[in-house]
């Protein structure tokens, strides 16, 4: 073998391997303390998966529901399925919980080379890998334990398998399970209605020629994507249409919860409103100004401004009808729905994102490839390496030092520990309050204090906001109405509060405990202040 030729293969070997453990390395080091505490939709995806393993139930009793009631709206269930095993092994641990992402996150690494290198090249492969291992919105997404982040990777891995399964002499194999992962992808994130649908349909249109060539085969391959996706077309139609139970119920193993309050409608302003807000959000470079996406002044697409994006399709396009079919081009046309349905931020486009990156890395490997000379190829293959290792160690720099302190009151850093010294403090029986200034409070109390969920349904009390989600008053000895803590507590009794740190103390007694975020002390039943 000539040396050049031993050289170029050693290079397409170790570059890959060396991306993948810089992509490792930013979302395995500090790992979980950064981001520091928990965030509340995390807690309910992790508490989930508590209650399902204890119980075979999710928190609000439902056996083993194909959606979550959640906090009244509905969360998906995808993510405390998977998170199951985890929580059985290490408990209701904030590693535990956010293993589901940080390994889907690495798994995204190594597919999205493989797909872009099989579709494209493996140029177009290895730069699609490096921007996803060091892009902000996927290093951060990696991180913490959002049901909605499993979305872009099972999109991923469904258009590899449909790929697998139509390329070349694909085994029958491959069939079967192409559009399995779709019909996960389904249980991911609730807006995944929106976009599978139409992303299914579109590969199997564009690709029909060679899927009539084994028509049976991926009949049946539909079939099971039917089967898989038939329950949760079920909670569909019973809640936001029929709004009552179907009479196939009792037959099923699962449950269809009906929910109090319907989630699009709460995402969603009105057709103009979302498109003129969408349009805003992507010329902003996709940046939703919500710490747990993004950390100024680094955008979550960074490296990708929307004209490189442009260039890619153009360079795609150039090549006639043949590149309507491109899997990539598919998937971001499939997204487009999205833009009139709902009002997107980082979380709810995440689908949009990998799509964007490979067509991004696609035009960028095209416009150096045209460049007159193979010195100059390599000069701007230099350049743009430079551009993106800058700008990654920029955004490493920053995202492993002062991130933690300003996310820290958004993942309510050190609430366990102020939990812990509220039980310790009080006496065995002693209700606690706990703030209700933080979103879900009682969420972050079931996960923190590892509340039975037998008990949560058994002894919450609650009642229905405005918008029909759930207000929860008390659950076990843990209070967060101050009317409700009134009605029971013991007229010469005491109680223990866990309030925010810019809170008012809820009585004239000094604090025992106070820290960055929390204040924790004691007060006597007399001294309860009701009033804000």
């Amino acid at each position: 073998m000539p040396f050049g030729q031993m050289d170029r293969d050693v290079f397409w070997k170790v570059c890959p391997a060396l991306i993948f453990l810089l992509g490792a390395f930013l979302r395995l080091f500090l790992f979980p303390e950064v981001p520091p505490g928990l965030n509340q939709d995390e807690a309910a995806s992790g508490y989930e998966a508590y209650s399902l393993l204890t119980t075979g139930r999710d928190q609000w009793g439902n056996p083993y529901p194909v959606h979550f009631p959640g906090w009244g709206a509905g969360q998906s269930v995808l993510y405390s399925y998977l998170t199951m095993p985890a929580v059985k092994l290490f408990g209701l641990q904030v590693a535990a919980t956010r293993s589901t992402g940080l390994i889907l996150g690495l798994l995204t690494l190594p597919l999205v080379y493989w797909l872009a290198s099989a579709v494209f090249d493996r140029q177009t492969g290895l730069l699609s890998m490096l921007l996803v291992a060091v892009m902000p919105w996927h290093v951060m997404m990696s991180r913490w334990g959002l049901d909605a982040n499993l979305l872009p990777v099972f999109l991923l891995l469904g258009c590899c398998t449909f790929h697998l399964a139509t390329s070349g002499a694909a085994r029958k194999v491959y069939v079967w399970i192409a559009l399995v992962p779709f019909a996960l992808a389904l249980y991911a994130y609730g807006l995944a209605l929106l976009i599978v649908p139409f992303l299914v349909a579109a590969l199997l249109v564009t690709h029909r020629a060679t899927i009539g060539q084994n028509l049976t085969t991926w009949a049946g391959s539909l079939a099971i994507f039917m089967i898989l996706s038939a329950p949760l077309l079920l909670y569909v139609l019973k809640d936001y249409f029929l709004k009552q139970p179907l009479w196939v119920e009792s037959l099923l193993p699962f449950t269809i919860p009906q929910l109090p309050a319907q989630r699009l409608t709460q995402v969603s302003s009105g057709l103009f409103d979302n498109v003129l807000s969408n349009i805003v959000f992507v010329l902003k470079g996709y940046n939703d100004g919500l710490i747990w996406n993004t950390y100024s002044p680094f955008l979550p697409l960074f490296l990708i401004p929307l004209p490189v994006l442009a260039i890619g399709l153009y360079f795609l396009l150039r090549g006639g009808r043949a590149a309507l079919g491109n899997i990539f081009l598919v998937w971001l046309l499939s997204c487009v729905p999205l833009l009139f349905a709902v009002e997107i931020n980082v979380n709810r486009g995440n689908a949009l994102f990998l799509p964007i990156i490979v067509l991004s890395a696609f035009g960028l490997k095209e416009l150096i490839s045209r460049l007159s000379s193979a010195r100059w190829q390599r000069l701007a293959a230099g350049a743009l390496s430079l551009w993106i290792i800058v700008g990654s160690m920029s955004f490493a720099a920053r995202y492993f030092t002062s991130y933690a302190d300003t996310a820290a009151p958004n993942f309510r850093a050190g609430l366990g520990v102020a939990l812990k010294q509220a039980t310790a403090m009080a006496d065995h029986d002693e209700p606690i309050l706990v703030t209700d200034k933080i979103p879900l409070d009682y969420m972050n109390v079931l996960y923190l204090q590892a509340i039975s969920p037998t008990v949560f349904h058994q002894d919450v009390e609650y009642s229905f906001d405005r918008r029909g989600l759930y207000d929860v008053h008390k659950v076990d000895r843990f209070y967060f109405n101050k009317s409700i803590l009134a009605r029971d507590i013991k007229a010469r009794g005491h109680y223990t509060y866990v309030i925010g740190s810019q809170e008012q103390v809820p009585c004239q007694a000094k604090p025992s405990h106070q820290s960055a975020y929390w204040t924790i002390g004691r007060c006597p039943a007399e001294q309860l202040r009701t009033s804000p």
